[in-house]
Formats: structure tokens, C-alpha cells, sequence
């Protein structure tokens, strides 16, 4: 019987975690850590859950590396360091796909310290583990964020500016400075991949798709900053998860080499207006939204839109789900799942 590599995905519950799990759970053994302690996702880790054929864990369980359902997912953070290692030990992964992480630009400003801890001091005893148990591929989670202050549109990843503009960016600089020190103090190769605002089913409840949908259904208002300026590149969550299955299948085939701390941009490669994007909303909903005009928000980047040719070179994949596909989708779940 063949080998099934196994693939430790930390983060699993959250909104690329649960995509990431339905993506490769066909293909690997996974295993699957969080903490479930994002208070904004509280009332959605159930669904999730039970659509990975899992459950919530009990309250009284011990919090530190314990099983608590099938398919091998435990309820641990990555901040403690132990927890980690009994995982890794246990488990010996292949690979490890570190997503776990507090996410959102504004909310970083207003817990610098819980920010700090859960994406630098987590990162690292990741990676502390992946080193010493010598997993062969090392991936995680960084963010578009880190271009922060630059003057460029289009963003390539040797374009960094090293002035971030929020805490978020700041900690996701760090863990990629954090790869660097790794690979050349230990030898132990990682790769980052920059998300590009992702969208789409299992939306995080504090992002601007799911926000919107909500508002608009309940016939509520929503802002609008920087008047509604603002451009992002939207990437759909399916191809951020599809990306992540190829390299993954790659790498452990030996189709690509991996050495050394390298970063990829994924993103679909066109900035849309905050303005178009409502439009593009309102057309798959059905629902009227009601537009506030906001100014614009400390932490903010004004344009992000990806330069994505690396990951094309490498992958021979590329993100392509146009808003007028992905969206569609959003909006199904959205009116199945909502809470």
C-alpha cells in the first residue's frame, strides 16, 4: 500500500483552514490544530466543524494537545510551545501549513501585544518544531500587508518597502524575516505565500464580503472608506487552496525544488474599486446596499493588486475566478451558513 503523506494544517478551523482541509483531506492524512479562541468566529466554529465531520470540543478538556475528535485535529495554540512539539512528535507530518494567526488590519492597532504573540511568538514554535523534527516542507501564511507604505501598483515580492502600516503587516513582515534566520542559522527551508484579500465560502465574519452581504440583507448601511477608493485585488478562496494543494503535491514529488526562504504572491492580479465591488455584490445578491462614505482608516493600504507570475512559473497555476464567479458562490454559502 502506498505511503499517504501526512500534512499538519494549524489554523484549520479558521476560513482558509476549513477550504484548506475540504481541498486536500481526498489526498493526504491530515491533521489539524487551533485554538478556537477567535472571538468573532465563536458562533461559526461549530458549522465549520461539522462540515470537516467534526465537533466542537468539550469545555472541560485539558487545552493543551489534546485529541478531541476523529481525523486527528486538536484543540491547541501555537503559543504554547509544548503543545507544539507533543503535536509534531506525535504526528511526524511531511509537511506543516501554518495558517494560524490573528488576522485584520484595524483590529491589530487595538491588541498590539495579542497580535504580536499569536503571529511572531506562534510562528516561531512552528518553526522551532519543523526544525527539530526535520519536516520536510514548511509553509505559512503572510499577507499582502507587508507591502504597506509602497508606491508601486503592481506589487511583486521583491518590492517591499519595510514600512508596514499596521501591526497585522508588521507581525507578517516579521515571520518572514523570522524564514530568512531560520534557513540561514539552521538550514531549515520555508515557503510564504501572500494572500491577497481572499473571499469567499466560510467567509471570516469581519471581512468586508461577508460584512457587506450581512448589511445589505438587513437593510443596514455600510461604509464606505476612503469614499469607497479604496482597490484590492480579490482573490477567491478556491484558488488560494487549489495553489497551496499543487505545491504541496510538487514538492513532495520532487517537481519543484525547495531550498531556502522563499515568498509567493497569491492574487488574482486586478484591483477593483470598493464601489465596484458593492456593484458586483448587489448583482449576486439581489440586495440593495446602502452606501456610507467613511474617511479613510489608519492601516489602510489604498491599492494592492498582485504580480503573480512567480507562482505561475513555478505552479503553472494561476488564480483566475473572476469576481462575476466567485462572488456567486460567497452569496450561496452565505445564504446557507449564515448566522
Amino acid at each position: 500500500m502506498a505511503h499517504t503523506p501526512t500534512v499538519l494544517i494549524t489554523g484549520f478551523a479558521g476560513f482558509i483552514g476549513t477550504n484548506l482541509v475540504h481541498e486536500l483531506s481526498p489526498f493526504f492524512r491530515l491533521v489539524g490544530v487551533d485554538n478556537f479562541g477567535v472571538e468573532a468566529y465563536a458562533k461559526h466554529y461549530a458549522q465549520r466543524l461539522s462540515s470537516l465531520g467534526a465537533a466542537l470540543p468539550q469545555s472541560d478538556l485539558p487545552f493543551a494537545g489534546e485529541v478531541y475528535a476523529a481525523n486527528n485535529y486538536y484543540k491547541a495554540d501555537v503559543c504554547d510551545a509544548d503543545a507544539v512539539v507533543k503535536i509534531v512528535a506525535k504526528e511526524k507530518p511531511e509537511v506543516i501549513i501554518h495558517l494560524a494567526a490573528l488576522t485584520g488590519v484595524r483590529q491589530s492597532f487595538d491588541q498590539p501585544a495579542a497580535y504580536i504573540a499569536a503571529n511572531i511568538t506562534g510562528t516561531v514554535n512552528v518553526f522551532e518544531a519543523a526544525k527539530q523534527f526535520g519536516v520536510k516542507h514548511l509553509l505559512y501564511a503572510s499577507s499582502s500587508s507587508v507591502y504597506g507604505k509602497n508606491e508601486q501598483v503592481e506589487l511583486l515580492e521583491n518590492s517591499l518597502s519595510h514600512s508596514p502600516l499596521s501591526v497585522y503587516g508588521a507581525t507578517k513582515l516579521a515571520d518572514e524575516l523570522m524564514a530568512h534566520t531560520y534557513y540561514n542559522a539552521f538550514g531549515l527551508s520555508s515557503t510564504g505565500f501572500r494572500f491577497f484579500t481572499v473571499y469567499g465560502p466560510w467567509n471570516r465574519p469581519d471581512m468586508a464580503a461577508y460584512l457587506f452581504l450581512d448589511k445589505m440583507k438587513n437593510q443596514q448601511p455600510i461604509e464606505l472608506f476612503n469614499d469607497g477608493a479604496m482597490h484590492r485585488d480579490f482573490t477567491y478562496v478556491g484558488d488560494v487552496v487549489t495553489a497551496l494543494r499543487l505545491y504541496v503535491e510538487a514538492s513532495l514529488q520532487g517537481k519543484i525544488k525547495v531550498e531556502g526562504a522563499e515568498v509567493y504572491n497569491i492574487g488574482g492580479g486586478t484591483e477593483v474599486a470598493l464601489r465596484e465591488f458593492v456593484t458586483l455584490l448587489e448583482n449576486a445578491s439581489g440586495y440593495k446596499a446602502i452606501v456610507q462614505p467613511a474617511a479613510h482608516q489608519t492601516g489602510d493600504m489604498t491599492a494592492t493588486r498582485a504580480n503573480a507570475d512567480r507562482l505561475e512559473q513555478l505552479l503553472h497555476y494561476k488564480p483566475n475566478t473572476p469576481l462575476e464567479v466567485g462572488l456567486p458562490k460567497l452569496v450561496a454559502w452565505f445564504e446557507q451558513y449564515h448566522i
